[in-house]
């Protein structure tokens, strides 16, 4: 991987962790009235399950920290794939949606099932609200940075 790629992928990570944990924490506030810091204390609970709500100074800063490196590998994922998958480069709209589900879906079907998370019952309209996020705040900014930055051949 050359400097340029790793960093537009650490621009990118910056961007979808900064968008997604901005949408997440606003669509958290309006739903619930709730302190947003608990948005990143639950990512805290998936190493460290029930304990992460029990400290929001030490448990937040660290489930923001997993938010920004969680947000940079599905970045690298994008930008290392974009030049590979033609189905990458077609209209930005339609790779934001598709990348956006495909991120939706790994994390909740395969990678949170893993965690100390404890699971809950399926609701389709918060699952819609955060496939939604993921599309505008992931999906589509790094569909039009990689447009934007990175040529097929590379």
């Amino acid at each position: 991987m050359n400097k340029e790629t790793l960093k537009l992928i650490l621009k990118a990570g910056m961007i979808t962790g900064t968008l997604d944990g901005l949408s997440a924490s606003i669509q958290y506030v309006i739903v619930t009235g709730n302190n947003p810091i608990l948005v990143f204390q639950y990512i805290s609970s998936a190493v460290f399950g029930q304990d992460a709500f029990s400290s929001a100074v030490t448990y937040g800063p660290l489930g923001i920290l997993f938010h920004y490196i969680i947000a940079t590998g599905w970045s690298a994922l994008f930008i290392i794939a974009y030049p590979r998958l033609p189905l990458l480069r077609g209209n930005v709209a339609v790779t934001a949606v598709i990348y956006g589900v495909f991120v939706w879906c790994m994390m909740n079907l395969v990678i949170v099932p893993m965690t100390r998370i404890p699971s809950r019952p399926f609701n389709l309209t918060s699952a819609a609200i955060a496939a939604g996020i993921l599309i505008v705040a992931i999906g589509l900014p790094l569909a039009v940075l990689s447009k934007k930055n990175i040529s097929r051949g590379e």
